[in-house]
């Protein structure tokens, strides 16, 4: 839609802008990081997302944000906002974006809910789904370590583990009980009049893929194929939160699969997720135009949904740096080099495998992320082909960071 703006806000929101564009949209990147693709596809649009003590926008990003509202409403365009990756958890900045924009989500008031383990529980009990037990005290019967700290303010991953972690300060959370299982994703789109299955994702464990925590974020791949009794208890669990909150548009379920195949449903996220560039790259999805349509009816545009461009399976994995690194010029010089030969491709799948790409030079920590790696795999079996193909494209991208020389595709 040509009148259209989106600020694509969160921590990363890469995988978000890319969506927006594919769909059409023009769009403005309000994130951490950068990256030279995030960059490239907001066609250098980019604000730092720059946040207070007190977790709220700082000045410069609510100086920056408020003149672009400034801009498109001088020019008679419509600017909305979509949310990315740890907006769940931050209702301030929320608060602060509503003030001069349309936000195409959750409200700040909305995400008290939908945040509140409370209302998580109610709806797990209501769709017939497991919720772990939670204590705010470490039990003392647990020397087999059945029990998790979580922390209520992170995302990702980010913090959990078998012990409180001593950089975690005064950060609040609780402590939950381990269930064992594959986890998985699960997105819905809540509309003003009942609640749509988009499709679940599974999660790479840490006995697949080397990453700096045993519960951080590794990656993603799917779509799953799931039975029709976890589909009509994952619609029950947002059609609960639809009517207990009145939100609109994506609602996504961190679960956990046991050994006996039950579900158990460990938050809800309502925002852009990491896996639903799962969905987007793989069926076409449209999941920015759905959104649109179901947050404001106004904005809803009539589009044929277009049919799946692959079969088989789609993943993506985040690469860790294993030691201390440089990233220096010549590196990211290669590195966009890979980028650049996607364009020419002319493919967003097929060739881009390459993502999160940082856009300067700069010093890597061991357990930071480098960038992101994807794959297509074909075929009935493809789910049990991704790790081979994702730790090829792992060891192609160490080669081109390693290398002196611009390595052959």
């Amino acid at each position: 839609m040509q009148n259209v703006i989106i600020l694509a806000v969160g921590y990363s929101v890469r995988a978000l802008v890319e969506a927006c564009v594919r769909s059409g949209y023009a769009t403005i990147a309000v994130d951490h990081f950068g990256d030279a693709d995030t960059r490239r596809d907001a066609k250098g649009n980019w604000i730092p997302l720059e946040l207070t003590e007190t977790r709220s926008l700082a000045p410069a990003s609510l100086g920056a944000l408020s003149a672009v509202a400034t801009t498109a409403v001088a020019s008679g365009r419509t600017l909305v906002a979509l949310l990315a990756g740890g907006m769940e958890n931050l209702p301030a900045v929320v608060a602060q974006l509503e003030t001069f924009v349309t936000v195409l989500g959750p409200s700040a008031s909305q995400l008290e809910i939908l945040r509140n383990p409370q209302h998580w529980q109610a709806a797990a009990d209501a769709a017939a789904v497991n919720f772990p037990a939670r204590a705010m005290l470490r039990p003392a019967d647990d020397a087999d370590r059945n029990w998790l700290w979580k922390p209520s303010g992170s995302a990702g991953g980010l913090h959990i583990g078998w012990q409180f972690p001593a950089d975690c300060g005064a950060m609040s959370g609780c402590w939950q009980r381990y269930v064992a299982g594959q986890q998985m994703g699960a997105t819905c789109i809540a509309h003003p009049q009942g609640t749509e299955f988009v499709g679940a994702t599974a999660s790479l464990a840490a006995a697949d893929w080397p990453g700096p925590t045993e519960f951080i974020y590794r990656g993603s791949y799917g779509p799953l194929s799931l039975s029709s009794v976890h589909q009509r208890q994952i619609v029950k669990l947002a059609e609960y939160l639809r009517q207990q909150s009145g939100v609109r548009g994506w609602l996504q379920f961190d679960f956990i699969e046991d050994h006996q195949g039950d579900l158990w449903l460990l938050e809800c996220n309502p925002r852009w997720t990491a896996g639903m560039e799962i969905f987007s790259l793989a069926e076409h999805s449209q999941l920015i135009d759905r959104q649109l349509g179901a947050t404001d009816p106004e904005m809803e545009r009539k589009a044929v949904r277009l049919a799946a461009s692959h079969t088989g399976c789609v993943a993506k994995a985040v690469v860790y740096a294993t030691q201390d690194m440089e990233l220096s010029q010549a590196v990211i010089t290669r590195l966009l080099a890979q980028m650049q030969r996607v364009e020419q491709a002319n493919s967003w799948l097929a060739n881009s495998w390459l993502a999160d790409v940082p856009s300067q030079p700069q010093w890597v920590r061991a357990g930071d992320p480098i960038a992101t790696v994807r794959c297509h795999c074909r075929g009935a079996v493809a789910g049990e082909n991704v790790l081979p193909a994702l730790r090829q494209l792992q060891e192609r991208l160490l080669g081109i960071i390693m290398s002196p020389a611009v390595p052959s595709c």
